[in-house]
């Protein structure tokens, strides 16, 4: 069956959250074909025994595929790239969700009428369990709709994967070394963007978990400040240093940051 839409779904130890991130998804009112391709890496909860639920109701329209060591979210998200059939790829981590049935729809919508995009986000809201906040700050009003990957590298503010549809004949395009390093939503975003412009839609059709045990959230400020410091090198090196004016300003801000940083613990 050919697909319009592979909707890709990467996991690990989310046993809490993976159904809701698969019912919105089944929740999309679309007209055309779609799949979910979910990578689970090698959870050690009941993550995977409840995919295997979905799957036997699901059948062929769930590709599930389960990683027998744990790769790491980067690799994982190279092999789950590497399965997706559809002409668009959209993105939903496994403790995220979607909060608009109209949201695939409209972002394939948007990159059919808009052939000069390689990729699609829409707006995101903060989910702290007891609280959802729409308090993101996005540095444009909602009257602009495209946007270049040197703005991206100069601020992220995609800021999550889940709100991301891309064209997959863009991702194939990509160097197989951008999965030898971290690679996040920006890294990613960034890279795909060398292959035509961001689309924005500006509309809140995402939400995205704020967790203690989370890739991001779950480090202190400082551990993920001296993170992006150490990947801002690694990008910079990997665009050839064709953005060194934006990163070597990132890096500058970065750092004033941990100084600061510094200067809080030392003084508390």
């Amino acid at each position: 069956m050919d697909y319009k839409v592979s909707v890709l779904i990467v996991c690990y130890n989310q046993e809490k959250y993976i159904k809701k991130a698969l019912e919105s998804v089944l929740s999309q009112k679309v007209n055309f074909n779609y799949e979910i391709v979910v990578c689970d890496d090698c959870s050690s909860d009941r993550t995977f025994n409840i995919l295997q639920e979905y799957k036997s109701k699901l059948g062929s329209k769930l590709n599930l595929i389960r990683n027998y060591k744990n790769l790491g979210i980067t690799l994982n998200y190279k092999n789950g790239f590497k399965n997706c059939k559809g002409e668009y790829i959209a993105v939903l981590e496994g403790d995220d969700y979607w909060i608009q049935k109209s949201k695939l729809k409209r972002q394939v919508s948007f990159l059919e009428s808009n052939r000069d995009c390689s990729l699609v986000f829409n707006k995101i809201v903060l989910d702290y369990g007891d609280e959802k906040i729409n308090n993101l700050i996005y540095p444009f009003n909602d009257i602009r709709k495209k946007f270049s990957a040197r703005e991206l590298v100069r601020s992220n503010f995609i800021q999550n994967f889940s709100c991301c549809m891309y064209r997959k004949s863009s991702i194939r395009k990509l160097r197989e070394s951008i999965y030898d390093m971290v690679v996040y939503d920006w890294m990613f975003n960034m890279a795909v963007a060398q292959f035509g412009l961001i689309g924005y839609i500006p509309n809140y059709m995402t939400s995205h978990r704020i967790l203690k045990s989370g890739l991001w959230s779950g480090k202190s400020k400082m551990e993920n400040l001296q993170m992006i410091s150490k990947c801002i090198d690694q990008y910079d090196s990997f665009f050839k240093y064709k953005y060194r004016k934006e990163f070597s300003q990132n890096k500058q801000e970065v750092l004033q940051a941990l100084r600061r940083l510094v200067m809080v613990n030392e003084n508390g």
